[in-house]
């Protein structure tokens, strides 16, 4: 085989039609011919998706197939980042779908852990991610960011700010007098955003909203979101990300706590959209989707 043709497949996560939800990259890599890193960003420049993901295998190139344990990076165009659920999503749908893994979950090492995907029986597929409770900010902290919180929302009333330390993700709540209309009028630009002050180091920012049965929080079944966000990351290289699974391990556990239940029905309101299922545990959170494989081809890295 010529390593120097990687397989390479496009999907769309958290969706069940083409051309919505998020797209992500997934290339399959075998462990004995991994690639330097300088190598990998620039595959993931050249796909310019939010994440390109990176699945490697410790065996031969069958092992896509046989094997249960892999390694997963992930890398957006600009930078390496510490967790990916979409892209993660889109790894497990490749190797169920396309390469006919039949294990029943696949496990995945990582810069955040091990994360888990396995096939749910209404057709879905589950992650299983560390959760990431987030906390409120101080006074200082909060002082610090104003100016940042300001430049996301607008004029837009917020109930609370809080912050996943560990993520590196700010949290911001809109006021439950607020509609799915006034959470997709946001409107910014990187370059603004980015000659903010961030002294807390942040890379991505949420801005999420209770659901209810007046503000707009409802799928075309007619369904009720618990809750709806959005997700921005230029700090990254991604102005808006149209649906982000490690966000969810951020928002899930606060909704989770405010609702008095754990399990959660969300929306991603940016313009592709995209719905997640959610189970909250003690250390974990469950999210499942659907996916659609749109792309299926090789890369050609032999002039890299």
């Amino acid at each position: 085989m010529d390593h120097n043709l990687l397989p390479l497949y496009i999907v769309d996560a958290f969706t069940k039609k083409a051309f919505a939800g998020n797209p992500a990259a997934v290339c399959l890599i075998s462990r004995k011919h991994e690639l330097p890193d300088e190598i990998l960003q620039k595959i993931a420049a050249e796909m310019n998706l939010s994440e390109t993901a990176f699945v490697i295998t410790s065996g031969d190139e069958d092992g896509f197939a046989k094997e249960s344990k892999f390694r997963l990076r992930w890398f957006t165009p600009k930078v390496e980042v510490w967790l990916c659920g979409h892209a993660t999503l889109a790894s497990a749908s490749t190797l169920f779908n396309c390469l006919g893994n039949t294990s029943p979950t696949l496990e995945f090492e990582t810069l955040a852990g091990r994360v888990y995907a396995s096939r749910s029986h209404n057709g879905l597929i589950t992650l299983d991610f560390p959760r990431n409770d987030p906390r409120k900010l101080s006074e200082e902290e909060m002082q610090m960011l104003q100016p940042l919180v300001n430049l996301i929302v607008g004029q837009l009333e917020y109930e609370e700010v809080l912050v996943s330390s560990v993520a590196g993700k700010l949290m911001i709540r809109l006021r439950d007098n607020l509609s799915r209309k006034d959470l997709e009028s946001i409107k910014f630009s990187s370059q603004t955003i980015l000659e903010i002050d961030n002294p807390l180091s942040i890379r991505g920012a949420i801005v999420t909203l209770k659901g209810n049965s007046n503000n707009g929080c409802i799928n075309d079944d007619g369904i009720q979101y618990d809750f709806i966000s959005r997700y921005f990351g230029p700090w990254v290289g991604i102005l808006e990300d149209p649906v982000t699974g490690s966000a969810h391990t951020i928002s899930a556990p606060y909704w989770s706590r405010i609702l008095s239940k754990n399990k959660l029905f969300a929306f991603q309101s940016s313009p592709r959209g995209g719905e997640l299922q959610l189970t909250v545990k003690d250390q974990r959170v469950e999210i499942s989707g659907d996916s659609v494989v749109i792309v299926k081809g090789q890369l050609d890295i032999s002039r890299k």
